[in-house]
Formats: C-alpha cells, structure tokens, sequence
C-alpha cells in the first residue's frame, strides 16, 4: 500500500473535496499514516498527485511524495 506525504508539513494526505461542498479547504491532512487515504500501487498515488497538480493546485503537487505503509 501506498500513501501520499507533503514533504513540508509532514502531513499524510487523509481526503480530497471535489465538486459541490462546504469545505473551504479541498484537502485534509492527518500526522498518522493509518488515517491516511491508501493507494493499491505507486501508479494510483501518482496518478492522484498528477491530478492535484493539473486540477487543484499545482504549487501542493511540488510538496508531495508518495511513502510505502507497513500494512
């Protein structure tokens, strides 16, 4: 499993707003990596930080790593 960390905060990503919401914010962060969303493979981690970058902030796609979970 694999989890995406902003390399700056030392936050895991935990979920990501789209669409029609009451979130100011479109991302929410955790310090523990098993609240963190987990990706099958390093391919839907990428995948996920490619569209952060191209759709939701491209400056956040720069700060983000994708980390290995021990589950």
């Amino acid at each position: 499993m694999k989890i995406i960390k902003n390399c700056n905060s030392e936050q895991y990503l935990s979920s990501i707003y789209i669409g029609r919401t009451d979130k100011v914010k479109p991302f929410a962060w955790t310090y523990y990596p098993k609240n963190a969303i987990h990706f099958e493979n390093e391919k839907e981690a990428e995948a996920t930080i490619t569209f952060i970058g191209a759709v939701m902030d491209w400056e956040l796609e720069q700060e983000l790593e994708i980390e290995d979970t021990a589950e």
